[in-house]
């Protein structure tokens, strides 16, 4: 195979690029003396593959200078020392915080190498501890100082009373307040004084524990208490009794209040019970209508109405006749005495004029439709016993089918047309199989046409066959010549031989001379 050379467009000036005008899809551009290859990119543009090396030494940083690599040796990162150094500004936004970091930096180192605290503990019953805090809170140094007093011949005692036989400065811590207390000789007399001021703690300070009940506190930790509830002492703290009453109003006229109280006299419960005498206890006189009785001790008839006559209740007459009214075809006419008993009845043929329905919805089962309205123009469906429904109109009016398109119909399950789409008239030759194919709609108007024969147009009817005219032969020869005639359309309609007269061959001699 021959050695083939691809020459590729290139330049040796620096910052030469190729114009995209020069450039085809897939075709490079190079320049040698930059060191970057061009192309044209799908969107028209032209992108570059930069082939040089960065630039810099080892350790350098490398970052974009005008779209090449670039480097400088005050941006460096050692990867043996994992160290990164920059000379130069540090900008956040526009703040240069490399000399705040420096500062912060010089500050902490000093304040670690000043510090010069040893580790230990410091402080105990014979000794406290001295230190020395630096500005920025770190400690500097810590050294334990003895405790020293001043004085002779003192003693401490520790008890709840006071110590007996007490000499000048004795000092006596009261246990039970936490006071310190000195025996003291102001040159009159000698007291039990305190030695630093009994010490007083701010109730906003106490934020743990429980105060108990010998120093003023409820003995409990709750946060806070019932509002207008009783507390009770459980013999070491206060806590709110639980309320076992529900607020109301009991007894009136027919009931009295029958009540359970606590082992505190608190009451418990209340029941409302209704006032009732035993019949017995009723021996003389009637009961007062005011009081709830009838104001006569008669007797009376066994299931007949009572009357207040105005001063007692007496039986009532019978008014009515005991029978049944009222049926599926019948309904009971009912008169009634002023004191609205029935005095008399009789059974009506039921007849309701449509007029008098004025509520409700008379169902199918009764001859109705079961609806209150119905949309108009709608079709309905039976739904058996249940209430006529509205069908849903399916299909889209408008005017479907013309000569060029013609209507394809999709139809529901009650015969309605659901959907109905135009679709161009398109009719393959095959499958025309009667009538005849006038000129106008672009056919011969034909059903068949004799072979070999000329035809001629007829307007817009049926294209028509020339009938021939000639007759096949041979005309013409030495002797004689074919006389011919043609027809309106130029085509020989008949050709006879004439022989050829002398004075016709001297003419044809002159012609031919």
């Amino acid at each position: 195979m021959p050695n083939t050379t691809i020459a590729l467009r290139s330049s040796g000036t620096t910052t030469s690029t190729p114009s995209l005008g020069v450039l085809a899809n897939g075709e490079l551009a190079i320049n040698f003396a930059d060191g970057i290859i061009y192309y044209k990119t799908s969107s028209n543009s032209l992108g570059s593959i930069r082939t040089t090396l960065p630039a810099g030494l080892t350790t350098e940083v490398q970052y974009n200078d005008a779209g090449s690599f670039g480097s400088n040796s005050n941006f460096t990162y050692n990867k043996t020392t994992k160290t990164l150094t920059v000379s130069g500004n540090i900008v956040v936004g526009s703040t240069d915080i490399g000399p705040t970091l420096a500062a912060a930096y010089n500050q902490a180192n000093t304040d670690v190498t000043s510090v010069s605290v040893t580790g230990g503990t410091y402080g105990n019953a014979t000794i406290v501890p001295v230190i020395t805090v630096a500005a920025n809170g770190r400690i500097t140094a810590v050294s334990n100082v003895t405790i020293t007093t001043s004085g002779s011949g003192a003693t401490i005692s520790v008890s709840d009373s006071p110590p007996g036989s007490p000499t000048a400065n004795s000092l006596w811590w009261q246990s039970n307040t936490g006071v310190l207390k000195i025996y003291y000789n102001d040159g009159d007399s000698s007291q039990w004084v305190d030695a630093v001021p009994a010490p007083t703690i701010n109730a906003s300070l106490i934020g743990v524990g429980v105060l108990p009940i010998a120093r003023g506190g409820t003995g409990t930790n709750a946060a806070s208490y019932v509002i207008g509830a009783p507390l009770q002492y459980n013999g070491t703290s206060f806590a709110a009794i639980a309320n076992t009453g529900t607020a109301g109003t009991y007894a009136n006229a027919a009931y009295v209040p029958v009540l359970t109280t606590d082992a505190y006299g608190r009451v418990s419960a209340v029941t409302n019970t209704a006032i009732a005498i035993d019949a017995s206890a009723v021996t003389s006189g009637n009961l007062a209508i005011a009081r709830g009785g009838l104001n006569n001790n008669g007797g009376y008839t066994t299931g007949a109405p009572i009357q207040y006559d105005g001063s007692k209740f007496v039986t009532l007459a019978n008014t009515g006749t005991a029978g049944t009214y009222g049926n599926a075809a019948y309904h009971p006419v009912i008169t009634t005495d002023a004191y609205g008993r029935v005095s008399a009845v009789t059974n009506t043929a039921i007849a309701v004029d449509a007029s008098a329905i004025t509520s409700g919805t008379l169902p199918v089962s009764r001859g109705g439709t079961g609806n209150t309205s119905l949309i108009n123009g709608t079709l309905l469906i039976g739904a058996g016993t249940g209430a006529i429904t509205t069908l849903a109109n399916t299909g889209t009016a408008a005017t479907y089918g013309n000569a060029a398109y013609h209507p394809v119909i999709t139809t529901d399950a009650y015969g309605r047309v659901s959907a109905v789409t135009n679709t161009a008239i398109a009719v393959d030759a095959s499958a025309i199989t009667s009538g005849t194919l006038g000129v106008a709609r672009g056919g011969t108007g034909n059903t068949s046409l004799i072979n070999g024969t000329i035809l001629i147009g007829a307007g817009t009817g049926a294209i028509t066959t020339l009938a021939n005219t000639g007759t096949a032969g041979t005309y013409g020869n030495a002797t004689v010549i074919p006389v011919v005639t043609t027809d309106a359309y130029g085509r020989v309609s008949s050709v006879t031989n004439t022989a050829i007269s002398f004075s016709d061959a001297m003419a044809y001699a002159a012609i031919m001379s």
